[in-house]
């Protein structure tokens, strides 16, 4: 199996910058929205981290994930849910030592959405307000919950690199045919239920909804920086280049 990925970020016309990061590669597919002054050098910030770590795994992070695997050896996590929660708590650490040296982030915080693959499985990983969607046999699916309401536990529902982040995960499977949309607010809403449903379902590839999804929000513009990647599950293997949009310009250097 393997996948075939296309990315769009557009300004909301609310922003004076757009604060949304967004990556895709074969391994790893990520949407972030920072907030807050400096959100968008935040946001950049956490989804290089995640894009490193998936890519060139650090010894630290790969210990800490053998380690827990055998802590909980009557309870067996999948291996890639644990290079998958690595991947925020690396994101959750470059956040904090980011926001230490640059002054123009002290009170940034960061939504993030994403999946890391292995085989026919992935790993959903969600903190905050992003979405993820699933597209399949013609019916669409919101794979994330809206966090908007604090809950019982103390943890913040945002990366803001101080408390320890508390994301929700969940392992599933994939089909040939299956089509995932990861988004940000500005798209969140006509995804759902609104005019870019159609869009979504009916089109011929990533490249081609990520082109007419750009076209509808650049007509008529969200208040909210609107962001997605869309992922298309493929029955054999696929070449995937590494791609980005929005406050992430450039590829983090160990992924060029």
């Amino acid at each position: 199996m393997g996948v075939i990925v296309a990315v769009g970020s557009q300004i909301g016309r609310a922003s004076q910058v757009n604060q949304d990061a967004v990556y895709a590669g074969p391994q790893l597919q990520v949407v972030a929205a920072g907030r807050g002054s400096g959100g968008d050098i935040a946001a950049a910030e956490v989804v290089e981290a995640m894009a490193r770590q998936v890519i060139r795994p650090s010894e630290d992070a790969l210990n800490r994930a053998a380690a827990t695997l055998w802590e909980e050896r009557f309870r067996p996590r999948s291996p890639i849910m644990e290079l998958a929660l690595s991947a925020i708590d690396q994101a959750h650490e470059r956040l904090g030592r980011l926001k230490q040296h640059d002054q123009r982030c002290t009170d940034a915080t960061v939504w993030v959405t994403a999946i890391h693959w292995s085989g026919h499985e992935l790993a959903l990983t969600h903190v905050g307000l992003c979405r993820a969607y699933l597209i399949r046999d013609g019916e669409i699916y919101q794979i994330t919950h809206d966090f908007t309401l604090p809950r019982a536990l103390p943890a913040p529902r945002f990366l803001d690199g101080t408390a320890a982040p508390d994301p929700d995960q969940s392992l599933r499977e994939s089909r040939p045919g299956d089509r995932y949309i990861l988004c940000t607010r500005g798209f969140a809403p006509s995804i759902h239920d609104g005019p870019d449903l159609r869009i979504i379902k009916e089109g011929a590839s990533p490249a081609d909804i990520v082109n007419r999804l750009m076209q509808a929000v650049q007509a008529n513009p969200a208040a909210d920086d609107a962001s997605c990647v869309v992922i298309d599950v493929m029955a054999t293997e696929t070449t995937v280049e590494p791609v980005t949009a929005g406050a992430l310009a450039r590829l983090p250097r160990s992924c060029e």
